[in-house]
């Protein structure tokens, strides 16, 4: 359309401007000036022209970065949306079986024992209502990391970071796992001064730590150890749990914190293990601005590890929920 304007009007300046978004022509700004190009009218009409294009530029510019931030974060956005939607697929799968297969065990037995009561030897009947309630509170913790998990997905979860002594965070963290270990008789011991303080999210901090020591009782032997270790290196609390136990493979240690692989396990005496717990403890972890690591050799053991702040602004205050939920593949 323009050609065919200029073959019938000579010209004597043309200026086209395209605008270009995301690598894409959405459109143009098109200056024409007709008449003789020496006249001191069609200077006058050049340098009008030249001003016009300078004086739209800024514009355009604010435009054209605006449009483009607000592309970029739909594109975000969508991303965030698939990902914690596959993510969410894949959750309630796991999620489902497990809980399926406790409540097969919890209605099993209790028919069983419901049936039999009066011809059923005591040993028996006392190892079976163990069984029902094993179970039920295998349920009873999924549910609660289901919730909690639900709440840090939504971010609802509270996160209410103060200065808070790791003695009283051992204290609180250990205080449901010393009677598994010594009746399992796994040598549990913490090492580090008590009054060192720290800035986090108690319940957080006291979550993570029964999570990993409760799994390091898991898969370890009997007459096995479990260690808990923290200094302050840096201008943070290193800390870390160490145990004796059965170790991990690389490809289960790869996708550790993955809810795209089925991580669960036995343990060393046929404890239930469920993977979810790990995934919390990532999260948490990510909220204080650190990053929960594990490594593993076979018939060794197992090392988690992870820096903790001491001051308010090694906080991060750019938090967000949807992106550091989970860790990547092989983050660890």
């Amino acid at each position: 359309m323009i050609t065919a304007f200029i073959q019938h009007r000579p010209l004597s300046s043309l200026c086209l401007i395209p605008f270009i978004l995301t690598n894409v022509v959405v459109g143009g700004l098109s200056f024409l000036f007709h008449g003789n190009y020496t006249s001191d009218y069609a200077i006058t009409g050049n340098i009008c022209c030249l001003i016009s294009v300078l004086s739209i530029f800024p514009v355009i510019i604010k435009y054209r970065s605006a449009l483009e931030c607000e592309i970029t974060k739909s594109q975000q956005v969508h991303s965030t949306l698939a990902y914690r939607s596959s993510n969410k697929d894949k959750f309630m799968s796991v999620i489902s079986h497990d809980l399926r297969g406790l409540l097969h065990i919890i209605l099993g037995t209790s028919e069983i024992v419901s049936l039999r009561v009066e011809e059923m030897e005591r040993e028996k009947l006392i190892r079976l209502l163990g069984n029902i309630h094993t179970a039920a509170d295998n349920m009873n913790t999924l549910l609660n990391d289901l919730l909690d998990w639900d709440r840090a997905q939504s971010g609802q979860l509270p996160f209410e970071p103060q200065c808070v002594s790791m003695g009283e965070i051992i204290t609180n963290a250990l205080d449901s796992i010393l009677p598994i270990a010594a009746k399992k008789q796994v040598v549990l011991t913490t090492k580090g001064n008590h009054q060192t303080e720290i800035f986090a999210d108690s319940n957080m901090i006291t979550s993570i730590i029964r999570h990993l020591a409760s799994n390091a009782t898991k898969f370890t032997q009997p007459h096995g150890s479990v260690t808990i270790d923290w200094e302050i290196i840096n201008e943070s609390v290193h800390f870390s749990i160490i145990d004796t136990g059965i170790g991990m493979t690389e490809e289960l240690l790869e996708h550790l914190f993955s809810l795209q692989t089925n991580t669960q396990r036995v343990g060393t005496a046929g404890e239930q293990g469920f993977g979810l717990g790990l995934l919390l403890c990532y999260n948490f972890a990510a909220h204080h601005g650190t990053i929960l690591k594990a490594t593993s050799s076979i018939g060794i053991g197992s090392s988690f590890t992870m820096a903790l702040p001491i001051r308010p602004e090694q906080i991060p205050t750019d938090w967000n929920i949807s992106h550091k939920t989970v860790p990547p593949e092989g983050l660890v």
